[in-house]
């Protein structure tokens, strides 16, 4: 590798960290308390699904969408109240789904 290639992506590097903002670093715990969390599972086709919380650089691949979306469930409930939104190939909506916080009730 030469050095000019090398310095070419050094500053790439350090230009990407420069835009990731401080909240998209920061998990979904640390939203506010009144906040919904907006959890997207998004069509990658031909190669699978990609699911992410809205507002964050972070992506998560999946190659079967019953996977995607059994993870995007999880991942909603622990950080309720979220909303699961699932867009196709075609970038419409398919369906959207609430997860509030569940108490356990008392046997």
């Amino acid at each position: 590798m030469t050095a000019a290639r090398g310095g070419l992506l050094a500053a790439e590097r350090s230009s990407t960290r420069a835009k990731t903002s401080k909240s998209q670093e920061s998990p979904a715990f640390q939203q506010k308390a009144d906040a919904v969390n907006v959890f997207r599972v998004e069509s990658a086709e031909p190669y699978g699904w990609i699911v992410y919380l809205d507002g964050f650089a972070k992506t998560h691949f999946f190659t079967g969408r019953s996977l995607a979306l059994t993870y995007a469930r999880d991942w909603a409930a622990a950080n309720a109240p979220s909303v699961i939104v699932v867009v196709g190939a075609d970038g419409k909506v398919e369906r959207h789904q609430t997860v509030t916080s569940r108490v356990p009730r008392r046997p």
